[in-house]
């Protein structure tokens, strides 16, 4: 009798282990209502990742790009960078922006709308977002 209930049990976890960790959670292309700015005051397309796990997560080496298939590492986050667990990190999507607060990915997002990939060191795709 408490085969089905277990089953449910052991799906469920498998499903949040396999969903929690860093996603993809806003992007803002064509910025020029949020306060994200670069060193000069100027409005810049971002993109915020969260960590909806319950442990800080190492993004070392992970790629953000809006080329996968040419580049998944169009941007790769450097050595040390990790997101604790139920904090965000915003990164600025310019091609020549500087920033002392943000990462700056080297590479602007098009207002018409495009996919934008989040890879992993290994390169298997962690979230997406058209």
């Amino acid at each position: 009798m408490r085969r089905p209930f277990l089953t449910f049990l052991l799906f469920s976890v498998l499903a949040f282990s396999a969903t929690a960790g860093v996603v993809i959670n806003e992007v803002q292309s064509s910025n020029d209502l949020t306060p994200v700015t670069d060193d000069v005051g100027e409005a810049m397309d971002w993109v915020e990742l969260y960590n909806n796990g319950g442990e800080a997560v190492s993004i070392e080496g992970w790629g953000l790009s809006d080329k996968v298939a040419k580049d998944p590492f169009k941007f790769t986050f450097p050595t040390g960078v990790s997101i604790a667990a139920g904090e965000h990190l915003v990164v600025i999507c310019d091609k020549v922006a500087k920033s002392k607060d943000h990462y700056v990915t080297g590479f602007s997002l098009g207002a018409d709308g495009e996919t934008l990939t989040l890879t992993d060191a290994d390169t298997n795709k962690v979230d997406e977002i058209t």
